[in-house]
C-alpha cells in the first residue's frame, strides 16, 4: 500500500506544534521523513523564518533545538523602531497600531496555509 502524500513542511510544523522544542532525531521520529527531505525542508523553513534554532550547550556535543517562531513576536521584532509608539506620549505603546499590524501579519500567515 503506497504512503499518503503530504507536505513535508506541514509535517515538520505539526511535529513542532506538538512539542515546544525538538532535536533533529525527534523530528525524524515524529515526521517519518528521510534525512535528506528533513534537511531540505527544515533549511527552507528556517530561511522563511518560520522555525527558530537554539543551541543546548549543556550537552556534549551541543544539540540544536528547533522551535516554531511566534508570528506576533516576529512582527514586533521586525517592525521599524518606534513604529508602535503613541504619538501623544512617547513612553506608551500605540496598541491600536500594534493590533492592526499583527492582524495583517496573521492574515498573511493564514494565506500561506
Amino acid at each position: 500500500m503506497p504512503k499518503a502524500i503530504r507536505n513535508p513542511s506541514n509535517a515538520i510544523i505539526e511535529a513542532l506544534s506538538k512539542r515546544n522544542k525538538a532535536t533533529w532525531a525527534e523530528l525524524i521520529e515524529e515526521t517519518h521523513l528521510s534525512k535528506g527531505a528533513l534537511s531540505q525542508y527544515l533549511t527552507e523553513l528556517i530561511k522563511e523564518k518560520r522555525i527558530n534554532t537554539d543551541s543546548d550547550v549543556t550537552k556534549r556535543p551541543p544539540r540544536t533545538l528547533y522551535s516554531l517562531v511566534d508570528p506576533i513576536q516576529a512582527a514586533i521584532k521586525d517592525a521599524p523602531k518606534g513604529f508602535f509608539v503613541d504619538p501623544n506620549n512617547e513612553k506608551k505603546i500605540d496598541y491600536v497600531g500594534l493590533a492592526i499590524y499583527i492582524g495583517d501579519i496573521i492574515s498573511k500567515v493564514k494565506d500561506r496555509e
